[in-house]
């Protein structure tokens, strides 16, 4: 027992690294899905294959070079392979995992690290991150590292894991920015001989900006910098979209009602003014989300599916305004336990970041994985605090509800499927498909969408051991190329596609689809010769009719 006490943290950590890897071990040896084959490997490849640099831009979408480097370097040391990189974002997901139960053990107590940090490992989209070779569990990882290390006052850390994150993705500017403002709210001032230590990672990354204003001419990435926007309206609707994934989807919203149920207490009815204007407000607030959806027609311009957000709030209307009501009828209770000093750092952190999210447009699921560890520490601290010494048979409810989620038999895009476990489907339904192409056409060439185009052509990708002839749609028509070359020089560019060459046509619903490429299926005439398919995920192989002759197609600068 002795034993046991003097070594708690080191045999957590263990349990820990051995549960994530056993559960992610299946995945570690698949190819790479979507943009970890659209930026990370490459730009690792290029460090592998020649040598070190930070200038990465055509190979890395412009992101700050720290993770690419560290994993070229690790692909010098142990080979490049699908198997490596997989494992390096395992031991980043342990370190976010183990991060997040030491930051709330040191912050409240042992029994709100080990909830919010399972909680976060088996949430459905944490979960399937955890084992694809990209940027957000580095960045998740480091962030939690960084906010540990600030409050546990171990400024030489938290410098060095602070200046990595910054230099790992741009968003990640926010959280040194948010804790040198939290600092500076809790000193009320701000002494530069003494916290100038503080603004270290903020100069990294001033550096690496102007090192690319003098190496390229840009400060950041154009394509990148374009996908911000300042228009109020569709800001709003994406911050909507943003809280919708935070704090609702995989039933999170259970989650968030304990946060709201948290302070509730049948002693608040007495106060019967407070019941009655409660009662008021709630019914209006019933009237007005419950109607929503007949807004949706004056919003469709800005998000042409608002409408399945405005039908979420009406079908669970009964419920929000329950929940509202709880939080006016308990407002000052709940004001007071939440506004505990332990709980600022966490909200600076969270509003910087959450304003960096809602600018950039549009924003796909894995940017908001930073904040988890906050988000999951926070419904750690509301159950703990409603169901108490019941707390672990609460937790045990609710990664029921998060591992049935895993899986499903969507048949959306490719990177829509990898907020849970249904991205193993695409890989898998992509990976049959290339090994057919390889064994039956090895020199026809092939008519293919992203991400087909990438997984077609380079085999370090892990799906083909040769490259295959591919004629590629370009998958984002009207912005920028990812080749900075073309961005800087766009007369070079000349994407006509001679339909007269394509011998085979493959097709994937999971594919990133545009007009164009629905456009080009439609003209070829073609015939089905083998189809995939695994829970709801299908590909198609299809033989070109040679006998038709068709005019050159022109695509436009992607």
């Amino acid at each position: 027992m002795k034993f046991f006490n003097k070594n708690f943290e080191i045999i957590i950590a263990f349990l820990l690294f051995a549960l994530i890897f056993i559960l992610k071990y299946s995945v570690l040896n698949l190819p790479y899905s979507w943009d970890a084959m659209n930026y990370v490997i490459p730009a690792a490849n290029y460090i592998y294959e020649k040598g070190f640099t930070i200038f990465l831009w055509e190979y890395s979408n412009g992101h700050p070079p720290f993770y690419f480097i560290l994993l070229g370097f690790i692909f010098k040391v142990f080979g490049n392979s699908q198997f490596i990189a997989h494992l390096i974002t395992v031991i980043f997901s342990f370190l976010a995992v183990y991060f997040t139960y030491l930051t709330g053990k040191y912050l409240f107590n042992r029994k709100v690290g080990i909830i919010a940090s399972l909680l976060m490992f088996f949430y459905p989209t944490f979960f399937s991150y955890s084992g694809m070779a990209y940027l957000a569990i580095p960045l998740t990882a480091l962030t939690i590292m960084s906010l540990y290390f600030f409050i546990k006052k171990n400024n030489i850390l938290y410098i060095i894991i602070s200046s990595c994150l910054v230099l790992t993705e741009e968003r990640a500017i926010m959280v040194p920015s948010a804790l040198l403002f939290y600092k500076i709210f809790k000193n009320k001032k701000f002494n530069l001989k003494k916290d100038f230590i503080f603004l270290i990672p903020l100069l990294v990354f001033g550096l690496w900006l102007v090192s690319n204003k003098l190496y390229y001419g840009h400060f950041v990435y154009p394509l990148n910098a374009s996908l911000l926007s300042f228009n109020i309206i569709p800001i709003l609707f994406n911050a909507i979209i943003i809280m919708k994934n935070f704090f609702f989807d995989y039933y999170k919203w259970v989650l968030t009602s304990f946060i709201v149920l948290s302070c509730f207490s049948f002693k608040l009815f007495k106060n019967k003014i407070r019941f009655i204007y409660s009662f008021i407000l709630s019914l209006l607030f019933f009237i007005l989300i419950f109607n929503l959806n007949e807004l949706s027609v004056y919003f469709s311009k800005y998000f042409p599916n608002i409408n399945n957000y405005f039908f979420i709030l009406k079908e669970f209307s009964l419920l929000f305004t329950i929940l509202f009501f709880i939080f006016l009828l308990s407002f000052e209770r709940f004001v007071n336990f939440w506004s505990n000093k332990n709980f600022y750092v966490f909200y600076f952190v969270f509003i910087f970041a959450f304003f960096s999210y809602i600018i950039f447009i549009p924003f796909p699921l894995r940017y908001g994985l930073p904040i988890y560890p906050i988000i999951f520490l926070l419904f750690s601290v509301s159950l703990v605090k409603i169901f108490k010494k019941y707390s672990y048979f609460l937790l045990f409810i609710v990664l029921v509800l998060f591992v049935i989620q895993w899986t499903g038999d969507s048949n959306l895009p490719g990177f829509v499927l990898e907020s849970n476990m249904e991205y193993v489907d695409v890989v898998k339904t992509h990976q049959m498909a290339s090994h057919y192409l390889e064994e039956n056409y090895p020199n026809s060439t092939i008519l293919v969408s992203y991400p087909q185009s990438l997984e077609l052509k380079y085999p370090y990708l892990g799906y083909v051991n040769k490259p295959l002839k591919t004629i590629s749609i370009p998958p984002f028509p009207g912005l920028t190329s990812k080749n900075f070359t073309i961005y800087l020089n766009p007369n070079i560019y000349n994407k006509t596609i001679d339909l007269n060459s394509v011998d085979i046509a493959y097709y994937s619903k999971q594919q990133f689809e545009n007009k164009y490429s629905r456009e080009l299926y439609e003209i070829l005439d073609k015939i089905l010769i083998k189809r995939f398919e695994l829970n709801g995920k299908t590909v198609e192989i299809y033989k070109i009719n040679k006998g038709d002759k068709y005019s050159n197609y022109s695509l436009p600068l992607d």
